[in-house]
C-alpha cells in the first residue's frame, strides 16, 4: 500500500494525537457525531476546531446532519470534511455543493446515479 492509501478514522481524539505523532505522513480524521440536546449542539464549533487543532487531525468525519456553519468553518480552516451515512441523492448533491470531500453511503448505486 502507498502512504496515501492509509487513513485513520477514530472517535477518540487521544488515539488520533498519538497516531499523528508516530505516523505523521498518514492522514487521520476525527469521527464526530454532533448531537442536539435541547437546542444545544454538542460538541460545539469551538470544541470541534480545538480538537482538530490539538490532535493534528487532517479533517473531520461527521454525520451528514452537521450545520453549514460548522462545515464551512472546518473547510475554511484548511481541514478536510467527510460525512457518513448519506443514502439520499438530494442530500448528497447538497453536501457536494457545500464542499464535502467524501460521502459514505449504504446506497452507492443511488448516490452515484444522482451525481
Amino acid at each position: 500500500m502507498s502512504h496515501d492509501q492509509i487513513v485513520l478514522i477514530c472517535f477518540n481524539p487521544e488515539v488520533i494525537r498519538k497516531f499523528k505523532k508516530v505516523k505523521p505522513i498518514h492522514k487521520a480524521y476525527w469521527l464526530c457525531h454532533i448531537g442536539n440536546k435541547k437546542g444545544v449542539l454538542t460538541p460545539d464549533l469551538k470544541t470541534i476546531m480545538d480538537t482538530l487543532k490539538s490532535t493534528g487531525a487532517d479533517g473531520l468525519d461527521s454525520h451528514f446532519a452537521i450545520p453549514e456553519e460548522f462545515s464551512q468553518a472546518v473547510l475554511d480552516a484548511g481541514y478536510e470534511w467527510h460525512v457518513w451515512t448519506v443514502n439520499d441523492a438530494a442530500m448528497a448533491q447538497d453536501l457536494l455543493g457545500r464542499g464535502v470531500h467524501s460521502i459514505t453511503t449504504d446506497r452507492p448505486d443511488l448516490i452515484r446515479g444522482a451525481l
